[in-house]
């Protein structure tokens, strides 16, 4: 680690030890650049992302809606951590999806025009898990083949924006 990355573990560790936590602190600005160990890590990303594609594919097919949107949610989650991680940046811990688009559109990636679509997708992390967090009644075709489509549409936006050595 070089010196910078030592002296912000330094400041978490103690911000942790000392329970004086506060939001700033894990802002993704003090996030430093990560040598990762993987040359290729954000290709794992990508290809989970894919897999999760693939999975609510089947699931749509099997009549399992509340799976599909949840597994479309992943999938767009999936890639924008591996967008980040393409860029040397460490995504930060959340399933927000608007919130990985801001840090990823700071690091180049234009997708203003998907941020409707990605909204409702980080929606349906929680409403496809929580009954408690239901807005809308998810085992509906109509709904599961939205949200698929829409991954699909961000899917193909993001990859075709990664790095040259990212796409193949």
């Amino acid at each position: 680690m070089i010196g910078r990355s030592n002296q912000t573990f330094t400041f978490f560790l103690k911000k942790i030890l000392n329970k004086n936590l506060n939001k700033k602190t894990y802002s993704f600005v003090r996030l430093p650049k990560v040598k990762l160990s993987m040359p290729n890590n954000y290709q794992a990303w990508r290809k989970k992302s894919e897999e999760n594609l693939k999975w609510a594919d089947d699931n749509l097919k099997a009549g399992n809606f509340p799976l599909v949107c949840y597994l479309a949610q992943q999938a767009v989650e999936l890639l924008l951590k591996g967008y980040l991680y393409s860029q040397n940046k460490i995504p930060p811990k959340t399933h927000q999806l608007i919130r990985l688009a801001k840090f990823s559109e700071k690091l180049g990636l234009k997708i203003k025009d998907l941020l409707a679509k990605l909204a409702v997708l980080s929606e349906y992390y929680l409403e496809s898990r929580y009954p408690d967090q239901l807005n809308v009644d998810l085992n509906d075709r109509r709904i599961a083949v939205e949200a698929l489509e829409a991954a699909r549409k961000i899917y193909k936006e993001i990859v075709r924006q990664l790095p040259k050595e990212a796409q193949s």
